[in-house]
């Protein structure tokens, strides 16, 4: 004989099936969120690596998506074996809306050499005042949307911030050929040229390469520095060359897709490995620069601070 108590949750709909057992969506359920969280454990550990570049860009969202679609699997069940709410379907569910709300959130990529930075100096790659226009640093795109830029830059003439209309060519951007020189010594490991300049009007689509032409150069053991978005044509250098902090190697150029800066512009960071997008972005500072009317001897510029190289 039911108890008044039992009679109105079976009303209410949230009491637990007294027949089922376990139902498989449910713990289906619960080994997504399992998943989901030895996911961000082994990215929290920063094992280095491709792995966890994989997961940072792709795993988790991979796992959203099928934490989604599984709720609606988990509804179409509970709809069709009443009572609806029962208290495993409802952690189940808890469980699947913790998935999709947090593992999408943007979040820095933590990167194995997080404490531990580049021991070299760098000079600004350009000579005049440009405007840091993305910092990894200062977080932004490049600290939430990619691994191997979370400490980069991208450098902007002042003057182009200023148009209220972009010019009809890529030439027409002030910062456009300006030269770009090495910011330290290295071995050039490889480089890519022939890509054409963009239309402003088309800076954010297309099937090139995000970085566009760039060079990839070797500064230390593990230590790949790329220089990117550079002019069609302008490349100085080949595979195997060496350089010298200040020689002159390219252009600043409009080529590849311009996501986060859509301006002429140079993008440069440093990451462990030569390999483009798969690398773990290394933390560095520059050297011998001013910010705004400050000399620094030693530094990281930070988004929105215009920069100088002191000579």
């Amino acid at each position: 004989m039911s108890t008044p108590k039992a009679r109105a949750a079976r009303v209410l709909g949230v009491e637990d099936s007294a027949s089922g057992g376990l139902e498989l969506w449910t713990l289906a359920a619960f080994g997504i969120f399992c998943v989901a969280g030895a996911g961000i454990v082994f990215l929290g550990a920063r094992p280095g690596g491709r792995a966890p570049i994989w997961f940072w860009l792709h795993g988790r969202f991979l796992l959203v998506a099928l934490s989604f679609l599984w709720s609606l699997v988990g509804l179409g069940w509970a709809w069709s074996h009443p009572p609806f709410l029962q208290r495993r379907r409802g952690r189940a569910f808890i469980a699947l809306v913790l998935v999709v709300g947090v593992l999408p959130l943007p979040m820095p990529y933590p990167t194995s050499h997080e404490h531990r930075p580049s021991h070299l100096g760098f000079l600004l790659p350009l000579r005049g005042t440009w405007v840091v226009h993305q910092s990894g640093t200062s977080g932004g795109p490049l600290a939430a949307l990619t691994a191997d830029r979370r400490f980069g830059l991208t450098l902007v003439d002042p003057r182009d911030l200023e148009r209220e209309t972009p010019p009809e060519t890529a030439q027409g951007w002030a910062g456009y050929g300006r030269t770009v020189e090495a910011p330290a010594d290295g071995t050039v490991v490889w480089v890519r040229d022939g890509l054409p300049d963009r239309s402003p009007a088309a800076a954010g689509g297309g099937d090139d390469p995000e970085l566009g032409n760039l060079i990839v150069i070797e500064v230390a053991e593990e230590q790949y520095l790329f220089l990117a978005h550079l002019a069609r044509g302008s490349l100085r250098v080949a595979p195997g060359d060496e350089v010298s902090a200040g020689e002159p190697l390219a252009q600043v150029g409009f080529s590849g897709r311009m996501r986060f800066t859509p301006y002429a512009h140079l993008s440069l960071h440093l990451q462990d490995s030569p390999e483009e997008g798969w690398g773990e972005a290394i933390p560095w500072t520059f050297r011998h620069y001013e910010s705004g009317e400050s000399p620094m001897e030693r530094g990281i510029p930070q988004a929105g601070e215009r920069v100088r190289r002191g000579d």
